[in-house]
Order: structure tokens, then sequence, then C-alpha cells
């Protein structure tokens, strides 16, 4: 989304200084999905370069800010990887209160969001009619997918940290470390600056409350950044009661949601060290842990299911530019994640057949990128990962053999400028994975995509072709619980794909005009299903084979200092191509065919400058189209529309910021998987505070 100039106070430059030594001992992993934003060509006709990643490493573009040579960036173009679809989401649309990465997420093209229940609940995200399992989520450079399930928590994503979100549609770019055939999505966190910090609280609707308070500390060249948050919610609110039978309204009472309270505390800790003109060190860390009732299924409701989930993350990273005038660059990551979950059901209320279930991941993955600049018009990335991933699970008093796996991938792609403004990108890539306790890969599986672009300041336009692959996690083959088994005999899913896109801007002072419209066609075969067996246990099989075709298109315009506007429409078809399938249907369940997300933004001049700042107000809206809740497509979800309000007022030159958001003005019944339904109108305030 984007909604053009904000009011904001200019950041202060930072500097340099040194420490050499401790870089060249220092292997790392967490640096931002855009460290390897220089394997675009680095040449004037290529205006989609002209911002760097706010947690790129290098020392004089990162001590200074950020300047654009001819016409700003395009607002959807991904630092790095201009000859694909995707979008970006600014830090300064993630500010409203009682907002959540879910939130974020629905308003953008291609991406598709599955919440559980109100505010602070899980939810997952998926791009393009993928799963969650098949869209590998990043923060801060470390996947976060994890064994267990697959899929990513959208919960556990501090938006108070984050700089912005990048949502790569046209598959992933070079350095994920899964090349997926669902996309990608990156959350890139925000830099430490000294003598920076902030505070803010927010309260709302159905007893949530959350506040958050960071500083950074350091010098020019050490830069630190210590940040916590909590938030707790009741999520009871009311809401339309089928009593267990979804859709037939003979018997539908009113209701009000029953132990979905959730509690979540946060601790974050970022580290830079800048050790020479051309060396840096980054270092992040993170605990989060959270503790909620689990709502039944069917809308039955359960008084005494809980769970708690917690993850540990830790990652360290150096950057190195090397060569004539520092083109090249070689960074060194490694990175850490352990998370767990326990389910606690002494009722029976979930049905897991056990009083207690417990499942815990660990991932500790090294990564080697460089980035070589060949000639003027010709830059070279190539990429080395190795990934252990280990899984744990407890029945009851029962512990199942733990799991464990290793992932091999080498990379390589080119960016080739072989006539003005025609670029060649092809990105090759060729992974295996293999349980520990052998010495073979499971399967070599090449990977890789083809692109051809134009590139100018007003218009850029592309075309790939791409094959990608995921592999079954250890959950989907060792089990994740009593009702769940494994499978050692999944194969991995694949896909093809296919798209053409564009991007124009247009602009004077006074006024700017964006737009980006793609066509793609994506086929997966393999993919990994559910079956439920005699005795009840459901088991995954590769059986499914799906097509995906749809449009994706987005516009916005900036009117000057006081009016813009957005809009963004996603037509898709997702069908069922599975040879031999037992039903008619063949449309896939839980996707919309039409989303559609329009903002508007109003903003007034400072009123008192220093003292009473700009006023803004926002209204956007969304668009769901009905769903299929089967496979049969015997059970229908009916259209979603919603309407949300911002309002912002800034003080004492932005200092103190109040901020107030009513979420489904209209007060429309909304939910997104059978049986969990979604607040209806909510309301948040908060203030926040900050030094710079």
């Amino acid at each position: 989304m984007f909604s053009g100039s904000r009011c904001l106070v200019k950041q202060k430059p930072l500097a340099r200084e040194l420490l050499l030594i401790f870089a060249l001992l220092t292997q790392g992993a967490v640096a931002s999905a855009t460290d390897t934003s220089g394997s675009a060509v680095t040449n004037a006709s290529t205006a989609n370069q002209g911002e760097r990643s706010a947690s790129d490493g290098g020392s004089d573009d990162a001590a200074r800010t950020v300047e654009v040579v001819g016409a700003p960036l395009h607002p959807h173009a991904l630092p790095g990887e201009p000859a694909i679809s995707g979008s970006v989401v600014r830090r300064e649309d993630l500010e409203a209160p009682g907002l959540q990465a879910a939130d974020v997420l629905r308003r953008e093209s291609g991406v598709e969001v599955a919440e559980y229940g109100g505010f602070g609940s899980a939810a997952t995200a998926s791009v393009r009619g993928a799963t969650a399992e098949q869209t590998p989520v990043y923060l801060a450079g470390i996947r976060l997918n994890d064994e267990v399930g697959g899929a990513v928590d959208l919960s556990t994503v501090p938006l108070w940290l984050v700089d912005r979100v990048e949502i790569y549609r046209g598959n992933a770019p070079i350095f994920a470390d899964e090349l997926g055939i669902g996309g990608a999505i990156a959350f890139e966190p925000r830099r430490p600056e000294p003598g920076q910090s902030g505070a803010g609280v927010t309260i709302g609707s159905f007893g949530s409350v959350s506040g958050f308070s960071w500083a950074a500390a350091g010098s020019q060249s050490h830069q630190t950044l210590v940040g916590i948050q909590a938030a707790h919610a009741d999520n009871d609110y009311p809401f339309h009661d089928n009593r267990g039978t979804l859709f037939v309204t003979g018997d539908d009472r009113a209701g009000r949601q029953s132990n979905g309270d959730v509690s979540i505390l946060d601790a974050w800790f970022l580290d830079r060290v800048q050790l020479n003109d051309h060396v840096n060190l980054n270092v992040v860390a993170n605990v989060t842990s959270r503790e909620q009732g689990v709502v039944g299924l069917a809308l039955l409701p359960t008084e005494r299911a809980r769970a708690r989930y917690a993850r540990v993350l830790l990652g360290v990273s150096s950057r190195a530019k090397f060569g004539p005038r520092k083109l090249h660059s070689l960074r060194l990551a490694t990175s850490f994640t352990s998370a767990s979950s326990v389910y606690e059901d002494p009722e029976s209320e979930l049905s897991l057949l056990a009083p207690r279930v417990e499942n815990a991941g660990q991932r500790g993955a090294q990564k080697l990128d460089l980035d070589l600049a060949l000639s003027r018009n010709a830059k070279l990335v190539a990429a080395l990962d190795a990934s252990v991933d280990r899984l744990e699970r407890r029945d009851g008093d029962v512990a199942v053999p733990s799991a464990s796996a290793v992932t091999l991938r080498g990379a390589t792609g080119l960016d080739y400028e072989f006539a003005k403004s025609w670029f060649l990108s092809p990105l090759g890539a060729l992974s295996c994975r293999r349980a520990l306790e052998f010495a073979r890969c499971d399967g070599l599986e090449p990977v890789g995509r083809v692109a051809v672009s134009h590139r100018t300041e007003v218009l850029t336009t592309y075309a790939s072709a791409a094959r990608y692959v995921r592999f079954p996690s250890l959950g989907e083959v060792h089990g994740v619980g009593l009702l769940v088994r494994g499978n050692s005999h999944l194969l991995p899913e694949s896909g093809v794909t296919a798209e053409i896109g564009t991007r124009l801007q247009v602009g004077t002072d006074s006024a700017r005009f964006w737009a980006d419209a793609d066509v793609y066609s994506r086929s997966a075969e393999r993919l990994v299903s559910y079956v439920r067996n005699a005795q009840g246990y459901l088991i995954p099989i590769n059986v499914q084979a799906a097509r995906v075709q749809g449009v994706e298109t987005a516009a916005g315009a900036d009117l000057g200092e006081h009016l813009s506007t957005d809009l963004s429409l996603t037509l898709l078809d997702a069908r069922d191509t599975t040879p031999d399938r037992r039903i008619t249907n063949d449309l896939l369940p839980f996707h919309s065919r039409l989303v559609g997300a329009l903002g508007v933004e109003v903003r007034t001049k400072a009123h008192s400058p220093g003292t009473l700042e700009c006023t803004k107000l926002r209204a956007s809206s969304l668009y769901q189209s009905s769903r299929y809740a089967d496979p049969a497509g015997l059970v229908v979800i009916p259209q979603q529309f919603s309407v949300d309000l911002e309002l912002e007022q800034g003080f004492l030159a932005d200092a103190l910021k109040a901020r107030g958001r009513i979420a489904n003005v209209l007060g429309s019944e909304r939910f997104d998987r059978v049986g969990y339904p979604l607040p209806q109108r909510s309301f948040f305030v908060s203030m926040e505070m900050s030094i710079k």
C-alpha cells in the first residue's frame, strides 16, 4: 500500500569506526532479505535500485540518508528483484493501533490470510493460491517456517519492530533458502540508530491491551537496539452462533466467544557493528512466548483447552565489500531457531486422545552469499546454504523418537544488461534433503527461473518462467500428534510458473500516479494432502495436482500534500486437476475468486509546526468474494465486506502521536475458516512517543 508523502521527521545520519578482527572470525545469519539487493546491475537506467535495504551492511550507504536519483522508487518495486511481481509495505502503513501482520497482508494483491480468532490469535498467509506451508516467511532474514506444520504464525511477528514488509509473488528471490512454489514474504526490522527510542500503548475492544518500548544506543560505529512488547486480549467478542451447524440457520442464536484469551511477551535485541569502510557485523536475537485458550472446531465451545507457544531466535551475519571501488561483496550468515508448542486438553475437548501433546523443532542454518560485479552491465550472485532440522514430540507420557534432516542448496543468478535498459536475469539452484541417518540425498531437485525485463524510470515490464520445489516438513514425514501420522514415502511438491507484468509511474512536482499489473499461471504436482484411514488417523499423501491462474492489479495516486489513494484487485482461478478425482467440483476450497482493497488518505498541513503537527485520516475497505468450504463445493462461505477508519494526530514535532482505529466499522460478519468467527466492530486507541 502507498499513501504518498507523510508527516515525517528526517533522520540524522550515522557514521562509522573500526573493529576488524572480530568480524573476520564471525559468521552470521540474519542479514536482511535485501543484503543481496546488489544482485541487480548498478546502472543509471535501473531506477528500481534507488532504495537500499534498511538493514544492508554497506558502510557509506548505511551511514547516510537514502537519496533517490531521478523518479522516486515505485512503491511496489522489490529491492534487488525488479524482474518479478510483488509489493512493499512501508513503516508508515504498519502503525495503526490494533493492527496485526494478518491485517496488513490481507490488503495486498495475491495474498490470502487465514485467522483463527481475535487480537493476538494465530494467523497464516499464503501467496497465489498456495498453502501457508508452501509459502516461506522470513523475519530479519531467518526463515520462520517450522518443521511441525510448516506454516508460520503471523501473530508472532512484531509490527512495532518492522521497518517494511516485502511480498514476493513471482516466486521466491535468491536470498531465500527455500525457493518454494508459493513465493515468499519477508519482514525487515528497523535499523538501530543511537539516541533514538520509542514507547507506545494500545487499548481496544474485547479486553485487548498492548504496550511496547525500545531504545537504541551506541556510537558511530556500533549501534544496539533493545525492545520488548507485552499484549493481552480476552477476545470475548459476540458472534452469530450456528450451534455447530455451519450455514444451517434454523438453530442459530447470538453467542459470545469463550476461551479465546491470548497473552504474548516478546523481546528483541539488534546489534550492528561497522568494523571499517567495507566490513560490518549484525546480530539479532528474539525470545517470544504466547499462552492462549484454544477454541473448538465448528463453534463447539471449550473451557479448559490451552496452548503455549515459545520461540528463541538467534542470528549473526558479517558482510565484507572488496575489489575495485568495493563493488563485490561476501556475506556469511548463521542462524538458529527453536520453537515449541504445548497443547493441554484435560477434558478431551479437542479430541487429542491425550491430556497433553508437545511438539518442538530446532533449525540451524549456514549461508554464504557472493555478489560479483562482472562488468558495468553484468552482476553475478551465488549462494550456498546448509540447514539441519530436528523434530521432537511427546504424546502424553509417551516420547516419540525424534527426527532430523539436513538440506543442502547451491544457487547462482545473473543480471545482465544485453541492450540499453533490457535485462536478462537467469537463476538456477540445486537442492537435496536427506535424513541424518542416511548418507545420500532423497533426490536432487533442480529449480530455477529465467526472466527478461525492460527497466526505465517510468516503465518496467518483465516476463519470467520458473520451476520450484518444496520438500515435505518433518511433521508431514514423521507425524505431529496422535491423530496425525507421518508418511516416510512423501515426495517433494513441485510447481511450474509463468508470469508477465508491468510497473508504471508518472508524475510532476505536485502529483504522482503509479500502477502495476501482472498475469500468471502455475501448475503444481504431488501436493501434500491428508486422508483418513480406517482407524481414524490422518495420513499425508502425494495426491493432489492443481492449476492456479490469476490477474493482479494495483494503482495509486499521490495528489499533492493532502490526498492520496490506492486500489488493488486480485482475480484468482484455483482448480484441482488431480487425475481421476471422485468429485465433480474442481474449484479448490477456501480461495476467493475476487478480492479488492481500496484506501483513501487525507492529510492536513501542520496546524502549529513544532507543537500541533499534521492530521491524517485514512479509510480503507476490503471485499472478499464467496468461497467453498469443502472440496465438493457443498458448503459456501459467503462474501465479506469490511471498512476500517484510522485517525492520527502528531504533537511536538511528531515526538508524540495519538492514533485511533475502528476496524470493521459496519459490523459485518467475518470469518476465515469453518468454525472460526472473527470480531465484528472493534475500537483501538494508542499513544506513541519517540525520541530522535
